[in-house]
């Protein structure tokens, strides 16, 4: 405050004073204090008598809200700096672009950042645990934790698609999409190879041919604590297909494969992660890795390496194949909820960050390319993210790979600002941010790029949109599957980014604990 505005919120407070019953003794004492005379308060205006309350608590209020205001365009501007398409894309990738038949400054969706909620389903009768996005559809399917599943319209949320109330007797804890198409009349065929008990039981086998209408659809899956795992029709009003069995405990999590979706992973509370034949409804193969219950898997891109997390407060890198363990990340002071290998896009961002830890030589190593993943991030209970360096296997011709004499990752980055249990994480399509999902109610956004600072930094927080804990996120994936053709042109980085630029949906999705689901945009 000025002096003056000192002086006259001082002269404010001792007339409230003065108009109250309080002794006259402190009174003239505070107007010594204050270096003023009592005669200064002789004569009091009647427009005085409330001017504290009017004028002083009014001005109080504002100069509040213009350090809101102020906070709020230094992070504005943060974002606006952060988005610079043109230039940043450019400078990251013109050592890896060669073709200038393309034009970056078309890119318009590849840093795209959701800002609000745009809408807000709420016909669930419980808490949303798990949602998924249809790989091609505007639809939205979210399980709950009365076993119930309900689909959405994306383009008609009023009320749902559809409600199936008896999907599970239990919570539903993981739903997800085949990531390419499955012909139907292949799976109807295998079915009928295989063994009369599985063709005779509707629990256990296909159901009937009217199922199959159309050749080729993305199926969807489910898994629950009533350790079942169903495969369910989209095409059909989501009927089911299959039911697969033989979990001992809840089941937490689930994948399809992405090079072949008609095997499936999963995990669960008996410790095992198991892999699963969708078109017989055998298991293929299970082992043990973890001491206790097994929270998430993600596969990495060519589905030859799977990374899951526990209880144990560790994770584990396991060949996908024959299960052998290749790495185990320890660093976590609490449960491990969720993992995700690093997209490939992203290597070109991390990499900078990785050489304050290891030499050019192991960033360079051209195995990690041939591997297929070189990164990942990992999100607990201990309220942290942590960003790691998977440590390279040693490999052996035809023949499955065995860990290295250091099988342990290089922790590069610890990411601190939720104030809660850290549930879930996803990496943006375009491959610069992390989003970050937590019982404190809110979705962080990191910027990985490293573009403005020498480290990680939160650079916007979705909040508002639920009441209570946020149990799962998830993005809208690239419209349509990838031909052998379209990958021929990928290997330029530059077509590479225009055409994913192309494909993004910009759907963003969180349920919660509120009986929500948020979509952002």
């Amino acid at each position: 405050l000025t002096i003056k505005q000192q002086n006259d919120l001082n002269r404010s407070i001792i007339i409230y004073l003065k108009n109250r019953d309080i002794d006259q003794e402190l009174i003239d004492e505070l107007i010594h204090n204050l270096s003023f005379n009592n005669t200064d308060f002789d004569l009091i205006a009647s427009s005085e008598i409330n001017l504290l309350e009017k004028k002083w608590s009014t001005v109080i209020r504002l100069q509040k809200k213009i350090l809101e205001l102020e906070n709020k365009v230094n992070q504005l501007n943060e974002i606006l700096n952060n988005n610079n398409f043109n230039n940043n894309i450019t400078d990251s990738f013109s050592s890896l672009t060669t073709n200038d038949n393309n034009d970056l400054s078309s890119l318009k969706k590849i840093n795209w950042l959701p800002t609000n909620v745009k809408q807000t389903l709420k016909a669930h009768k419980s808490q949303v645990n798990t949602i998924s996005i249809h790989p091609i559809l505007p639809q939205l399917v979210s399980g709950c934790n009365d076993g119930s599943l309900i689909v959405w319209d994306l383009l008609n949320s009023i009320q749902p698609e559809f409600i199936n109330k008896n999907a599970h007797s239990r919570s539903i804890n993981c739903t997800c999409f085949s990531p390419l198409p499955i012909s139907l009349t292949s799976l109807n065929n295998s079915s009928n190879s295989s063994s009369n008990s599985i063709q005779n039981n509707d629990s256990n086998g296909l159901k009937n041919s009217s199922t199959f209408s159309k050749n080729q659809i993305y199926l969807f899956a489910t898994c629950s604590s009533d350790l079942f795992i169903k495969i369910w029709d989209p095409n059909n009003d989501y009927k089911p297909i299959r039911t697969l069995s033989g979990h001992d405990h809840s089941i937490s999590s689930i994948s399809f494969k992405n090079s072949n979706p008609n095997h499936l992973f999963s995990c669960s509370r008996d410790f095992s992660i198991k892999l699963w034949d969708i078109t017989n409804g055998w298991c293929l193969k299970s082992f043990i890795g973890h001491s206790n219950w097994v929270r998430s898997i993600n596969l990495n891109y060519n589905d030859n390496f799977l990374l899951s997390c526990s209880n144990d407060q560790s994770i584990r890198l396991s060949h996908s194949d024959t299960g052998t363990g290749l790495a185990l990340l320890i660093g976590h002071h609490q449960v491990v909820e969720d993992c995700k290998f690093v997209p490939e896009i992203s290597n070109v961002y991390l990499d900078k960050l990785a050489k304050k830890f290891v030499s050019k030589e192991i960033l360079d190593n051209q195995n990690y390319k041939t591997l297929g993943y070189k990164y990942c991030a990992t999100c607990g209970r201990d309220d942290t993210i942590k960003i790691w360096l998977l440590p390279l296997p040693i490999i052996r011709p035809h023949r499955s790979p065995l860990p290295s004499s250091n099988p342990t990752g290089v922790l590069l980055a610890d990411l601190k600002g939720h104030s809660s249990w850290v549930r879930s994480l996803q990496f943006h399509p375009g491959g610069r941010y992390l989003f970050s999902a937590s019982d404190d109610k809110t979705i962080k956004i990191w910027d990985i790029s490293l573009t403005n600072y020498d480290v990680i930094k939160c650079i916007k927080t979705l909040s508002g949109g639920h009441e209570s804990f946020i149990n799962k996120i998830c993005f809208a994936s690239s419209n349509g599957s990838t031909s052998k053709e379209s990958k021929k042109e990928a290997e330029k980085q530059k077509r590479k980014l225009i055409k994913l630029d192309k494909s993004i949906r910009c759907t963003l999705a969180s349920g919660g604990a509120d009986n929500t689901v948020c979509i952002w945009a």
